[in-house]
């Protein structure tokens, strides 16, 4: 299930709940290729088994998805 919302700033971020992690490491790599998306930057939290997803910003502005 996950959660979307609106973030301080107006900008939006999605709540992911992460089932299967059995250790650190393992949040480590869903968190490496969560940032490894075009425009997304990602924390995961093992001990909470949550992704925090929101779009990458530079200086306040969203930056483009490519096609």
């Amino acid at each position: 299930m996950s959660d979307a919302r609106v973030a301080v700033g107006g900008q939006v971020e999605a709540e992911l709940v992460i089932t299967g992690m059995t250790c650190g490491s393992c949040a480590a790599r869903i968190e490496r290729r969560l940032n490894r998306l075009n425009g997304v930057s990602a924390t995961v939290s093992y001990a909470t088994g949550r992704a925090c997803a929101r779009p990458w910003t530079r200086r306040g502005t969203a930056v483009a998805r490519r096609s």
